[in-house]
C-alpha cells in the first residue's frame, strides 16, 4: 500500500469501517477487490474503503486526511502511470457474452472490465494467456478473446465511410477510470475496428488463435 497525505475526488458509494486508518489499510491490503482507503481523521476509529472501480481520482494535500491506495508493483518504487494498477485475466472454461462479463467484474470483483492503457499492459495479457489461461475446451473454436473495456460511440455507427473522428481506439468510450484520456494499448488487427458501418460490433476484446495460442489483436465484436 502507498500512503499519501489526501483526499478522494471522484468516488462511488464506498463502505465504512470502523478501523483505525492504519488497520484500515492492513485490512484492505488482505481483501483482493479492494483498492484504496480514506481517512479524514487518521486518529479516529472510522475510514471509507474503496472496491476496484470505485474510485477514479485522489487529490494529493501537504497534511490532513490520508490515502492508501494498493499497488501492483515488485520493487520499491512507486509506478508513474496505471501500469502499477490491479488488472487481472480471469480464465474461464466456457464463453461468455461481453454483458456477463462485465456484470461478473463488478458482482464478483466489485469492478469494472480492464482496458489496455499502455503496450506493455497489451504485452502482459499476451504473455499470461500464452503462460496457460487459454483453456483446451476452446479448441472448438478457431479464435476466442478476453473481453476487454470499451463501447462503440453512438457517432461512430452506421456510417458510410470512416471520419477522423471514428478512426480507431476514438471510436470507442471507457469506463475504466485508471485508462489516460488516449490509451494506446489497444493493439488492432488486421482492419480492426472494422464495425464502423453497423451498429451491432460495439464491444471489444483481445482474441487468440486456438491452434497457435497466438494473439490476433484487438477486435471489435458483438
Amino acid at each position: 500500500m502507498v500512503i499519501i497525505f489526501g483526499e478522494p475526488q471522484n468516488y462511488g458509494t464506498p463502505t465504512t469501517q470502523s478501523l483505525s486508518f492504519y488497520d484500515c489499510s492492513d485490512y484492505c491490503y488482505e481483501m483482493d477487490g479492494c483498492l484504496a482507503v480514506y481517512s479524514a481523521n487518521v486518529s479516529a476509529l472510522e475510514c471509507l474503503m474503496f472496491q476496484a472501480g470505485q474510485i477514479s481520482t485522489v487529490k494529493e494535500l501537504s497534511s490532513g486526511g490520508k490515502v492508501a491506495m494498493k499497488m501492483n508493483n515488485s520493487d520499491a518504487t512507486c509506478p508513474s502511470n496505471s501500469d502499477g494498477n490491479s488488472d487481472t485475466v480471469i480464465p474461464l472454461t466456457t464463453v461468455i457474452t461481453q454483458v456477463t462479463a462485465e456484470s461478473s467484474c463488478s458482482n464478483t470483483y466489485g469492478g469494472v472490465l480492464s482496458g489496455l492503457d499502455t503496450v506493455s499492459e497489451f504485452d502482459s495479457v499476451v504473455a499470461t494467456v500464452r503462460n496457460g489461461t487459454l483453456n483446451p475446451s476452446f479448441s472448438n473454436y478457431s479464435t476466442v478473446g478476453y473481453w476487454v473495456n470499451g463501447a462503440r460511440k453512438t457517432s461512430c455507427m452506421n456510417l458510410s465511410t470512416r471520419t477522423a473522428a471514428c478512426n480507431g481506439t476514438n471510436e470507442f468510450v471507457f469506463t475504466d477510470p485508471l485508462l489516460s484520456s488516449s490509451p494506446n494499448g489497444y493493439i488492432w488487427g488486421t482492419h480492426q475496428p472494422s464495425g464502423y458501418n453497423t451498429n451491432v460490433s460495439n464491444c471489444i476484446h483481445l482474441g487468440f488463435n486456438t491452434t497457435s495460442g497466438y494473439t490476433i489483436g484487438t477486435d471489435d465484436y458483438r
